[in-house]
């Protein structure tokens, strides 16, 4: 693993997620790009000088650049302090798309870290938050934080997969953090009724599935659920999984109003992170 890309808004998740990716750096020998972006209708005419910005807009944003490069400053200390390369950035605009330039003008860009609010007991706040949109954009695994871990560690990862070969972009991801971490992958399959399969579909799929990508240190699991995303989150809280890994659908518009996000409902209501890839149709 070359680089990690940490987006960060300097947020209690953020922060979650700033340690987590240390920790994965460490273990990997990866640097560290901070990216933090500052939202602003006048983002065009900043990035572009034009002379339609107000002056009170240059006067707000430029004080907004110099706190928010303070604040990177003392976030880079602290990674540089566990023995971690880093650098940073503050850029104005779109956080999606400046993670898409910067993933664009750098293709050893490996994984996304950042943090999400997650469920709230009152709004998804994931649906049509920053981390939804970039899960959705992204062209590398974006791993989702929520919550505080005293020592990140991956001991038990749970791989939710339908045995198709969509997955198979993510494999070698996994694989590599396997060969690090020393985790066990517990490969889970949740039916229901809606997607109903009989035993002897899902253990042939399952058998040509595990035979193509040569697994090491799992266990299968076939889950009986109404929703997919209950299932895994079911399973992920009762092994008390460190992580849960799947792909997801870059679907936008109406289709993806009308499809949903499985991915998103997982992230929305698990307490541990969760690793997706976009499968871009």
């Amino acid at each position: 693993m070359e680089t990690i890309l940490i987006p960060t808004d300097f947020s209690e998740e953020a922060t979650y997620a700033v340690k987590i990716a240390t920790a994965i750096a460490q273990k990997t020998n990866a640097s560290i790009r901070l990216l933090h972006v500052i939202q602003s209708v006048y983002a065009y005419e900043y990035n572009e000088g034009s002379p339609l910005l107000p002056d009170n807009a240059q006067d707000r944003l430029s004080r907004q650049i110099i706190q928010a490069e303070e604040k990177a400053l003392d976030v880079v200390k602290d990674i540089e302090r566990q023995g971690v390369k880093v650098e940073y950035d503050v850029q104005v605009g779109s956080t999606a798309k400046h993670i898409s330039n910067i993933i664009a003008e750098n293709s050893g860009v490996d994984m996304i870290v950042m943090g999400t609010k997650g469920d709230t007991g009152v709004h998804e706040m994931f649906i049509g938050s920053r981390t939804e949109k970039v899960v959705r954009y992204a062209t590398c695994p974006v791993l989702s934080v929520r919550s505080h871990s005293d020592g990140f560690q991956l001991r038990n990862v749970v791989l939710a997969t339908d045995f198709s070969d969509e997955i198979e972009p993510l494999l070698q991801k996994i694989k590599d953090l396997q060969d690090v971490f020393e985790f066990y992958l517990h490969i889970v399959y949740v039916n229901t009724p809606i997607n109903y399969d009989t035993t002897f579909n899902i253990e042939e799929r399952m058998k040509n599935f595990l035979e193509k990508y040569e697994l090491q240190s799992y266990k299968t699991v076939v889950i009986n659920e109404y929703s997919q995303a209950d299932g895994i989150n079911r399973y992920a809280e009762r092994l008390q999984a460190d992580m849960i890994v799947m792909v997801t659908h870059g679907r936008v518009g109406m289709s993806y109003m009308l499809d949903g996000s499985i991915a998103g409902e997982v992230v929305n209501h698990a307490s541990i992170p969760v690793l997706t890839y976009n499968i871009h149709e």
